[in-house]
């Protein structure tokens, strides 16, 4: 009978272990059975230098430049997210997906029930305009536009987004209501 440090090993050796400590440059993985295959280095860093690992002379897109931000992201630091991606979209204006994650991280620091920050307004109304059946966007515009007095406005985006719901959506409900509380039924 074997001990129970080798079945311990076995199980942790057929996972793959990733390490990345945000504030860090240094990343350790582990692959395969009994660890065999190591590999650790130098990652990215967080801040907009080097993202995506492009190599040198290789432009800077859109998609390079956010990669910081879908990192902090991953990581759950919502707040340091957003701030990559307004990095990130100074230098170079970001694609829709870029807008909708930017937007994305943005509305996770609103407090339940509060209107939309100014900032998260002014990403929201570009990815709007990128796509228009946005649901992230219908709903928050939405709000912004019910906390601000322009209720024909709410009305009409929360409308759409409900046009675009399936028949069984959670949120489907929580929608009807607000629309009714601006119609003012």
């Amino acid at each position: 009978m074997q001990p129970a440090r080798f079945d311990r090993a076995r199980k942790l050796s057929t996972e793959s272990t990733l390490t990345l400590v945000p504030d860090c440059r240094i990343w350790i993985v582990v692959v395969g059975p009994f660890g065999r295959q190591k590999s650790s280095g130098v990652a990215p860093p967080l801040d907009g230098r080097g993202a995506g690992g492009a190599t040198e002379g290789e432009p800077a897109g859109p998609r390079r430049l956010a990669a910081p931000g879908q990192r902090w992201r991953v990581l759950g630091e919502t707040a340091r997210a957003a701030e990559a991606y307004a990095r990130a979209d100074a230098l170079g204006p970001l694609e829709a997906q870029g807008l909708s994650d930017w937007a994305e991280n943005l509305v996770r620091q609103i407090a339940p029930g509060a209107a939309p920050s100014p900032d998260a307004i002014a990403v929201l109304s570009r990815l709007e305009k990128a796509q228009p059946n946005n649901a992230l966007s219908l709903f928050y515009l939405g709000a912004a536009s019910f906390a601000a007095g322009d209720k024909p406005a709410a009305v009409r985006r929360w409308k759409t987004l409900q046009a675009l719901l399936p028949a069984d959506a959670p949120i489907r409900g929580m929608l009807e209501e607000r629309i009714k509380e601006a119609e003012g039924k």
